[in-house]
């Protein structure tokens, strides 16, 4: 295995880990590697933050510019899902 494969290895290998926290995951109650991971861009401690979708509109008259970030939070032993979103206005 060249350098490059022993990161993306050591990188996946953490994601689990971290993964893994849940007990639901660990007792089996929930799903045993996360159904999101191809999108997982950021661990945190407990939790996860997945890809970012932009959108530009406007907000009170004024041009603004809408992120929106899928994440699971680890709350009582399980990844709960909730969306992340941020508003900022232009000018």
């Amino acid at each position: 295995m060249d350098i490059a494969g022993a990161r993306i290895l050591s990188k996946r290998l953490a994601e689990q880990a971290h993964w893994e926290q849940a007990n639901a995951v660990r007792s089996g109650a929930a799903p045993r590697t996360d159904p999101h991971r191809a999108e997982l861009t950021e661990l945190q401690d407990g939790l996860r933050i997945y890809g970012v979708e932009v959108e530009t509109t406007t907000f009170d008259g004024a041009a603004a510019l809408i992120e929106r970030r899928f994440c699971k939070r680890l709350v009582d032993g399980e990844w709960q899902p909730f969306i992340d979103e941020r508003v900022t206005l232009a000018g």
